[in-house]
């Protein structure tokens, strides 16, 4: 088996950084995070949040592709 990659994408608020096994494009890690406060376009504000829990999650990528899979 090789060894994972490890990935990090900047939304500019804040970074993500995940784990995603060599041996399978199908489930990638995320670490937790903390998310911004932001305002939607609505006017709705979003108070700042950790995602993730205490240790992160698998997100399923069926079509192969991290971009999509992490919209913040």
């Amino acid at each position: 088996m090789d060894s994972p990659v490890n990935e990090e994408y900047d939304y500019g608020d804040y970074i993500i950084e995940e784990t995603i096994p060599s041996d399978s494009s199908e489930i990638h890690h995320v670490d937790p995070h903390w998310v911004e406060g932001y305002e939607r376009s609505n006017g709705t504000k979003v108070e700042g949040y950790w995602r993730g829990g205490n240790s992160g999650y698998d997100r399923s990528n069926p079509d192969g592709s991290l971009d999509n899979n992490l919209r913040p």
